[in-house]
């Protein structure tokens, strides 16, 4: 198959969390299977600075979007694992500071410069599809992508298969519904079985309501997000394409973290032989200032402190 995935972080170049080394695991594991891969994502300042894109082609790219008419450039590029890229430039929307905001506070225009990169990437697919290279399926990751489906389901007649990645149903992109045409959402899809969500507008539902299939992280998360505790409100929605829904367990990607190849620790060690793995334990105490030689196990966690994280778990263990 020839698969687009839409997403907006990458490891290692733009990430924000969990969602950039899935896109990066994954794209790269489908081109193993056999598939052609591509991925778009924003043009990012760290993309030029990663070298990404140093050996590319540009392609201009013109659109119409609530009724303003958008140039932007495609910049072409691969990764390592040999997936193609396509980075998107819209100038002044993504040469920020972060991905999503600054010092832990999000930008205001995050559903509107979303919702640009969204219709952005659908002109592509379109534009790939006159062609006569039309993409077997766009795969779209979480809210800040989510519109690219709608938009094709309403712009294209023959449209490829469209996925959802669901990683993280409590970030929906939320806006106040008189934000909706600055969206690209029309007004006759606000309702009920639409974008309206508790009298604001909801991206993320708009997005599943899109799609022919979903995908979230593991089986146990798609049982989950249907229920009141995980689904955030959405559990109804979700619980409504059960029939579409597929938890997918992810992986961990040997390639990077295996501490018999890893640069990063003091000492390399693998199944056959543990002994550097104190060594390990070892360097880390003494680099945060504990006691060393006490034989307390130590629990180390790699993630964001969030509810969701079970990080209150951790502590009363």
């Amino acid at each position: 198959m020839d698969i687009l995935h839409v997403a907006t972080e990458l490891a290692p170049q733009a990430k924000a969390g969990g969602l950039a080394d899935v896109v990066s695991a994954l794209t790269k594991h489908l081109r193993l299977l056999g598939h052609k891969v591509t991925l778009a994502l924003p043009r990012y300042p760290a993309l030029e600075r990663g070298g990404l894109l140093l050996a590319r082609r540009l392609t201009p790219l013109s659109f119409e979007h609530v009724g303003q008419k958008h140039e932007a450039i495609v910049y072409d590029g691969k990764l390592a694992s040999g997936v193609e890229l396509l980075a998107i430039d819209l100038p002044g929307l993504f040469d920020r500071p972060g991905i999503y905001g600054q010092d832990g506070v999000d930008f205001p225009d995050n559903p509107e410069r979303f919702a640009l990169f969204c219709r952005a990437v659908t002109e592509l697919v379109a534009q790939r599809a006159r062609t006569g290279q039309p993409f077997s399926v766009v795969h779209a990751h979480d809210w800040p992508s989510a519109l690219t489906l709608y938009f094709l389901r309403r712009r294209l007649t023959q449209r490829p298969g469209l996925v959802l990645g669901l990683h993280n149903a409590a970030y929906q992109g939320i806006v106040a519904r008189d934000r909706l045409p600055a969206l690209g959402v029309a007004w006759d899809d606000y309702h009920m079985e639409g974008a309206e969500f508790f009298g604001q507008a909801n991206v993320l539902k708009t997005g599943i309501l899109s799609a022919d299939a979903i995908t979230t992280v593991s089986e146990t998360y798609a049982h989950e997000i249907q229920q009141p505790e995980q689904g955030h409100r959405l559990e109804g929605v979700i619980h409504s394409r059960q029939n579409v829904l597929t938890g997918i367990v992810n992986g961990v990607d040997s390639s990077i973290w295996n501490p018999a190849t890893d640069p990063f620790l003091a000492g390399r060690y693998d199944v056959e032989d543990i002994t550097n793995k104190a060594r390990c334990k070892g360097a880390l105490l003494a680099e945060l200032g504990f006691e060393l030689g006490s034989g307390r196990p130590l629990a180390v966690f790699v993630g964001r402190l969030a509810h969701q994280k079970g990080v209150d778990l951790i502590l009363s263990a």
